[in-house]
């Protein structure tokens, strides 16, 4: 067992890479930090501009993402060295790795949510916006179906309403839709298809 020095922030998200060589955590405060697992030390320690609410290591590479509360998205690698900010519409929910490599991020805006696919290699976006909901709604996660398609947890507490919807990405139209959920966590993947 390790134990990483911390300090008084408080950790709201944290992913380990691919090769399992790398612990990246975010934090209330807007720190974001980088642990080598193996030896305990800690590589990197940036701050970001709010509450960093996801991390998450690109697929296939040491590569570490982080998107913040106010949405700021900036992509490292794990040195520390800065690689791409990538530009988001509005407040950061959820985000998630399309099978090619695209980053998929689910913002709040004025109005409802949105999606946006992004190619984080050139800092823009790779599809149009997908309107995914109107009103008073939130997303606690968003998981890929296949390069075409997401899965998206929503809610609405204004309604106590909460819907899994899958969104085909390049219409943005909803294909399937599952509702009148009560008490639903988060999305998790497996190969061949989704488990809940």
């Amino acid at each position: 067992m390790s134990v990483f020095p911390w300090h008084p922030g408080r950790i709201t998200t944290l992913a380990f890479s691919p090769d399992n060589c790398w612990l990246g955590v975010g934090c209330s405060d807007g720190t974001v930090r980088v642990w080598n697992i193996r030896t305990g030390e800690y590589v990197f320690n940036e701050v970001m501009d709010s509450e960093v609410r996801f991390v998450s290591f690109v697929s296939g590479s040491s590569q570490l993402i982080a998107g913040s509360y106010e949405g700021a998205l900036s992509l490292w690698d794990v040195q520390g060295k800065l690689l791409q900010n990538v530009p988001p519409v509005s407040y950061v929910h959820c985000m998630t790795w399309l099978p090619n490599g695209q980053l998929v991020v689910v913002d709040g805006v004025v109005g409802g949510l949105v999606a946006s696919v992004w190619d984080t290699d050139t800092g823009t976006l790779a599809r149009p916006l997908i309107h995914l909901k109107r009103g008073s709604w939130s997303a606690a996660d968003v998981e890929p179906v296949d390069e075409g398609k997401i899965i998206v947890h929503c809610y609405n507490y204004d309604q106590d309403e909460r819907t899994i919807e899958i969104y085909d990405l390049s219409s943005g139209t909803v294909v399937n839709s599952l509702e009148g959920l009560e008490g639903f966590g988060e999305l998790s993947r497996r190969q061949g298809g989704m488990l809940l």
